[in-house]
């Protein structure tokens, strides 16, 4: 079951990839997805987010959906600039990494990561989503 104010992060450059992950997240309830096409521009929105918490409650990600490939900034260099938020803040979020990589080692690096719940090889299915939602969105909660 989905809590009404479950919100996803979706990072991912790839435009396509963007559009069909979106909807197959709203397709199982939840609303509030806030789509990134780079690493950058997603530190940007959870440095707002951090400073005006408060305000944003709505925005809080329980949720972020990552590609590892991307140029710029990848889904690593993405973990590594997280790790310098507050506590607290990072807490709130689980992360899945949504990748079309099957690199072992890109696998072993994301099973290391305390904040990483999941390793998904694109597509992304409705299914996953449940699963993912009743790991973590659960209503006690």
């Amino acid at each position: 079951m989905v809590k009404e104010h479950t919100c996803v992060l979706l990072i991912d450059d790839a435009e396509i990839d963007n559009f069909i992950n979106e909807n197959i997240i709203k397709a199982v309830g939840i609303s509030y997805v806030h789509v990134f096409k780079s690493g950058q521009s997603a530190i940007e929105f959870l440095e707002n987010l951090q400073r005006n918490i408060s305000f944003m409650r709505t925005s809080m990600p329980q949720i972020v959906f990552l590609d590892l490939n991307m140029p710029l900034m990848n889904g690593f260099q993405f973990l590594n600039e997280f790790e310098k938020f507050d506590d607290a803040f990072k807490d709130e979020m689980k992360f899945v990494i949504l990748t079309s990589s099957h690199d072992p080692e890109d696998v072993k690096l994301a099973q290391q990561n305390k904040r990483v719940i999941k390793y998904l090889n694109k597509p992304l299915s409705e299914e996953d989503v449940k699963s993912i939602v009743s790991m973590i969105c659960t209503p006690s909660n």
